[in-house]
């Protein structure tokens, strides 16, 4: 006799409980996410100007590794939402850079 509890795919999202790897992941990308506030904020006065951007998103590489390390062991949607912030926290920084230069050449040809 087949069990069709048996047959459900695999693949579905775990939601009973939180891995401490999307926990891990999560925080990585709290420490990006802090990075940017500071040089947008200057919460902490420093003189390294744009390295705070380019320090988030090499901390959003390290948060996706450790999201995907909590897909591939237990698929939980807190993974998954760790691996999306820090691919937004990898996004965020090239993004500002090129809208910000695009936004100074427009300026300048005004």
């Amino acid at each position: 006799m087949v069990n069709l509890h048996d047959c459900q795919k695999q693949s579905a999202l775990d939601t009973t409980g939180i891995s401490i790897w999307g926990r891990i992941s999560i925080a990585v990308g709290f420490m990006g996410t802090l990075f940017i506030a500071n040089f947008f904020l200057a919460i902490i006065p420093n003189n390294l100007q744009g390295q705070q951007l380019h320090m988030a998103s090499k901390i959003g590489f390290a948060g996706i590794a450790f999201g995907l390390i909590g897909l591939i062991r237990r698929k939980d949607k807190l993974s998954l939402i760790g691996v999306i912030y820090s691919f937004i926290l990898i996004i965020f920084p090239v993004a500002f850079w090129v809208i910000g230069t695009f936004i100074e050449a427009l300026i300048n040809t005004l």
